[in-house]
């Protein structure tokens, strides 16, 4: 598993650029999709939005996916994060899953409220939340 930040696309722009062919080689061999992407319509495609880690307020958005030579999780660190130690929970969390979010137990909003968010840390997947 490769992790990809698009924070820094502009840093290390081939990380990026690998990934993003790996990964449309292997949806163009399984009829994911029918042709290449433009940059900003992958980007868009990876859905970022749509699956978020939470911890102590802070957040990083990312997606899964594989390629035909690896795996990526494509991240978006949304608060400061100067020190890395939310990056290094998020890596430790998901490692601890195996890489599948099907691990997780889905919670309801009253569970949420009884949790202490500066202890335990959270996933959002399409706006309901688990744990």
């Amino acid at each position: 598993m490769k992790f990809i930040c698009i924070n820094n696309i502009g840093d290390f722009p081939e990380d990026f650029l690998f990934a993003k062919v790996d990964v449309e080689k292997y949806e163009l061999e399984n009829n994911i999709i029918e042709e290449r992407r433009k940059l900003e319509d992958f980007i868009l495609s990876l859905n970022l939005q749509d699956s978020i880690y939470l911890f102590k307020s802070k957040t990083i958005s990312f997606s899964i996916k594989k390629g035909l030579e690896d795996s990526y999780i494509f991240y978006n660190i949304l608060d400061q994060d100067p020190e890395g130690k939310l990056l290094e929970k998020f890596k430790s969390k998901i490692s601890s899953m195996n890489y599948s979010l099907k691990k997780l137990t889905k919670i309801s909003n009253v569970d949420l409220i009884d949790m202490d968010l500066e202890k335990k840390d959270l996933f959002m997947l399409k706006q309901e939340f688990y744990v």
